[in-house]
């Protein structure tokens, strides 16, 4: 998911979805993003989740090192830097090494790369990083319009907000391509990635929710940052532009799931921590939509139908209102294109 309607070089990029205000959580006053520190049988250890405004961030630290997983949307990228310090007392831009990872180009997972690219390597699928640059358009809309927002909050969160971004319009005028562009590219579908004592491995299983959708795995703390491969509880985000495959989706959660035991923790791209059962929640839902929309393709039902019809079984899963018809809708048109 992104932060505008429609993408620059046919990159479809949907708006915001399930971005929430600016808020403070009891454990982090005066953040812009609520901080969720990640624990196994109640001890925690030095990675937390970044909710709101975009796709989950997460964040893992040790030793004076860094690595930062998604950016959130434009213009929020210092915003993020901002909570590290106040937060963690951890400053990104004067650690030992720090690095920041795409987990793929939508742009409420990018739109925070300007703060970062230029000051500590910004890393991504290759191919993500061609539609990165091609969407930098995108991006200074997005910005624009979060920009007029905070300058019209009056609530203490939109304030701190406005006082972070202000005086941004020029600089976001000035933004090009190179403004997001990752630095570093995953070239192969395995990398293993280090900096400093952090270890994390990278995998590509091909076209899913993406074409670049990478996942992120800590084998020390067993944490596994999945991008929007997994939407937990949260009706999936279809672009077919952006390389979606209904069947490559559901290969690349299943082989997902071969990296995950019974205690790994899970941080989904939008929706909820969770654990293998989310994964496993989501390939019943896309294989059962995929077939009701090739059912209803040979059928001769029509895409407005197709879409109307009630899923009760989902009747909890957060953006019906507006994701639902695009997941419905992008599988019915799979579904027709590849119907003799």
């Amino acid at each position: 998911m992104t932060a505008a309607a429609a993408g620059a070089a046919a990159i479809s990029l949907p708006r915001i979805a399930l971005a929430r205000p600016a808020v403070t959580s009891s454990d982090n006053p005066g953040t812009n993003f609520i901080w969720t520190p990640l624990s196994r049988d109640g001890a925690a250890f030095r990675a937390s989740m970044g909710t709101g405004d975009g796709g989950n961030s997460l964040i893992f630290r040790k030793e004076g090192f860094a690595v930062l997983i998604d950016t959130k949307n434009a213009p929020l990228g210092r915003l993020i830097a901002n909570d590290a310090l106040l937060a963690f007392g951890f400053n990104i831009f004067e650690s030992d090494q720090a690095l920041v990872i795409n987990t793929h180009h939508h742009a409420d997972h990018t739109g925070g790369n300007h703060g970062f690219v230029g000051k500590v390597p910004v890393l991504a699928h290759k191919k993500a990083a061609e539609r990165i640059r091609a969407q930098f358009e995108n991006y200074k809309k997005a910005a624009a319009a979060a920009i007029r927002q905070a300058n019209a909050s009056t609530d203490e969160a939109g304030k701190r907000r406005k006082n972070q971004i202000m005086g941004m319009e020029k600089e976001v005028e000035s933004w090009v391509a190179d403004t997001f562009a990752p630095t570093q590219v995953m070239e192969s579908d395995r990398q293993e990635v280090k900096v400093g004592p952090i270890t994390l491995l990278l995998r590509h299983f091909g076209a899913g929710h993406t074409d670049n959708d990478v996942v992120v795995y800590s084998p020390e703390l067993n944490v596994l940052h999945t991008g929007d491969l997994l939407f937990n509880k949260v009706w999936p985000y279809v672009d077919r532009a952006g390389g979606f495959s209904s069947t490559g989706w559901i290969n690349s959660l299943s082989r997902t799931l071969e990296l995950c035991d019974k205690d790994t923790i899970i941080v989904p791209g939008h929706g909820d921590l969770t654990n293998r059962s989310g994964i496993r929640a989501l390939i019943d839902l896309l294989l059962s939509q995929s077939q009701r929309a090739r059912d209803a393709v040979k059928a001769g039902q029509s895409r407005e139908e197709f879409i109307k019809i009630p899923t009760p079984e989902y009747a909890e899963y957060a953006a019906a209102d507006w994701i639902r018809p695009i997941t419905l809708g992008g599988m019915y048109d799979e579904a027709k294109a590849f119907t003799p």
